[in-house]
């Protein structure tokens, strides 16, 4: 599984970071749901140019604190 959560989803979205989580869960998705998390950072894809990326959310966060 691990070279597959290197897998590209989109241009910025990797299989690894839709999937990290801190529980000690494995967190290892059907063919399905990867199918659709790929439908899904396609429509986030179109959301970066308007919302940047959530480092840059963050960033926008403290700057105004």
């Amino acid at each position: 599984m691990d070279s597959e959560k290197l897998m590209k989803l989109s241009e910025h979205m990797t299989l690894a970071e839709l999937c990290k989580t801190n529980t000690g869960i494995e967190n290892v998705p059907s063919e399905a749901q990867v199918e659709n998390l790929k439908r899904l950072c396609r429509w986030l894809e179109r959301l970066l140019p308007v919302a940047g990326t959530p480092a840059e959310a963050v960033e926008r966060q403290v700057r105004r604190w």
